[in-house]
């Protein structure tokens, strides 16, 4: 990460990054290959679950599954910053990136 950036890392690397550590008998990237398993490896999966389903997943806790959906809203804050308000709604492009952030929603 320190020469490539994150950008080179997989999806598992960098959830592993945010857990920290494994357990006793399990490396973290394990741990984050368990996790995303059990949410079909979509982070939209993964962020829209429980406090209390991620931390079922063996390994992983409630501390664990606090700092993981920490980073993930930082992730949804950091897009919804990203993807202002355009002042005027005249294109499709615009009124597509308007709605984006509702992707994250089960319901709109």
């Amino acid at each position: 990460m320190i020469k490539a950036g994150p950008e080179s890392l997989s999806v598992e690397e960098l959830v592993a990054i945010v857990l920290r550590t494994g357990k006793k008998g399990k490396h973290v990237l394990e741990l984050s290959k368990d996790l995303l398993e059990r949410f079909d490896g979509s982070l939209i999966k993964l962020s829209n679950a429980g406090l209390e389903e991620i931390a079922s997943v063996e390994g992983v806790g409630m501390v664990k599954a606090i700092t993981l959906k920490a980073a993930l809203e930082l992730g949804k804050r950091l897009h919804r910053e990203l993807e202002r308000i355009p002042e005027k709604l005249d294109s499709s492009v615009k009124v597509y990136r308007y709605c984006q952030e509702m992707v994250y929603l089960e319901r709109e």
